[in-house]
């Protein structure tokens, strides 16, 4: 696995992605390596977190070149590893696939999270880095993941590619909701008292928006709101939107939260708002549906793929409109027992609809495709991916996937 930041997942989708995944991978019998940057993972280079081997190798921690740099010193050591399979995660980072296409002997996949060049944090030189990645990512893998339906249809519209739509998973909670609860209460919120909102401090996001929104519901009748997460190379947007959260008081900000705390705070909202403009398929939406939180999320495509339409439980609102998404606020807001009901109601379904067993199910099969996409070169002697899984079930040696 390359492209993310590392493990244990700490906040970030792909490194959530990468970490469900691969776990399960091993769970299944297979073998997998986690590339990661030293700055993000406290573990040692070699070390294993969740039978997953971590391998943390240097880059540069910039904006603009963390992400590449680490990629390509990641795939220069894996090209020397005989992996079955290279799985870049991301865009950005794949474009640096073509090196192991053409130096490693296994097949290379790609997963895309979302299509990075519409995020506001790029200038116009890394916009155009990012379009040709992405145009990169149809066409030199040998099978290309999506996560989401529009993004399977922007492939097909954009490249002529068919890829493989696996989504993201999610699972019940598993530990008790009230251990952290003190991180919250320091900040003098109150259970079932608080609109919360989950991600990274950047403009797509649209916190300002949210903020701008919740300023606008009558001061005597709203709740307070927590806008949880931290800078990602945005220092200037989060002082901006530090310096707009300061005139409100009941706006708190509190940075990252982890573990006991991150699901406290998910099992104690009130509601749950994601005001983004783009994203590829949100895990924080699926967390706090996981928590049959009532949902309010802008009206982007994978937001109408997860809900269908406006409803209790599962508003929807204009994307990039604060009044529109503050009348979605106010409706969540009228009538608590029925909105409570609704987001039960939507939790139960997506719950159905996504598990990480399921996205598991989808990436072996799409490794699948990407070995037979490369049959031409493996060697004659060398056992297909069923073969080498019925030979370790029968106890016989067999490569396994990487």
């Amino acid at each position: 696995m390359i492209g993310g930041r590392g493990l244990p997942a700490t906040y970030g989708g792909v490194e959530r992605h990468i970490e469900e995944i691969g776990a399960r991978l091993v769970e299944r019998g297979h073998e997998v390596t986690v590339y990661c940057r030293p700055h993000y993972t406290v573990r040692d280079s070699g070390s294993s977190y969740r039978g997953m081997r971590l391998v943390v190798l240097p880059g540069i921690a910039s904006k603009h070149l963390d992400a590449l740099s680490h990629t390509a010193v990641a795939a220069a050591h894996a090209a020397k590893q005989g992996f079955d399979i290279v799985h870049y995660h991301a865009v950005g980072p794949g474009l640096i696939s073509p090196l192991s296409r053409a130096t490693g002997r296994g097949a290379v996949v790609l997963t895309v999270h979302g299509l990075d060049f519409g995020r506001e944090k790029w200038g116009l030189g890394a916009r155009l880095a990012l379009q040709a990645s992405a145009r990169l990512s149809a066409y030199v893998p040998d099978r290309t993941i999506v996560v989401a339906e529009g993004l399977r249809e922007h492939y097909r519209d954009s490249y002529g590619v068919e890829t493989s739509y696996v989504p993201n998973g999610v699972t019940l909670p598993a530990n008790d909701p009230d251990e952290g609860l003190r991180d919250l209460t320091e900040l003098g919120v109150k259970p079932d008292d608080y609109l919360l909102s989950v991600g990274r401090l950047v403009p797509e996001k649209g916190h300002h928006l949210l903020v701008d929104a919740f300023g606008a519901l009558p001061a005597d009748a709203r709740p307070q709101l927590v806008i949880v997460g931290g800078d990602s190379f945005t220092g200037g947007y989060v002082r901006e939107l530090t310096e707009q959260a300061q005139a409100l008081p009941d706006v708190h900000l509190p940075g990252f939260l982890y573990g006991d705390a991150l699901q406290a705070a998910y099992a104690n909202a009130r509601l749950f708002v994601q005001s983004s403009t783009l994203e590829g398929m949100p895990l924080t939406v699926l967390e706090a549906a996981a928590y049959s939180r009532p949902l309010v999320l802008s009206d982007i495509p994978v937001h109408r793929q997860l809900l269908g339409s406006d409803r209790p439980g599962g508003r929807l609102f204009t994307s990039g409109d604060s009044a529109s998404l503050s009348a979605a606020l106010e409706r969540a807001l009228r009538d608590p027992e029925a909105e409570a009901a609704g987001g039960r109601q939507v939790g139960a379904e997506l719950l159905d609809r996504f598990s990480w067993e399921k996205t598991v199910d989808g990436t072996l099969d799409a490794y699948a495709q990407a070995m037979e996409a490369r049959g031409a070169t493996r060697a004659p002697d060398r056992p297909r991916l069923g073969a080498r899984r019925r030979a370790r079930r029968a106890g016989r040696p067999g490569a396994e996937l990487h």
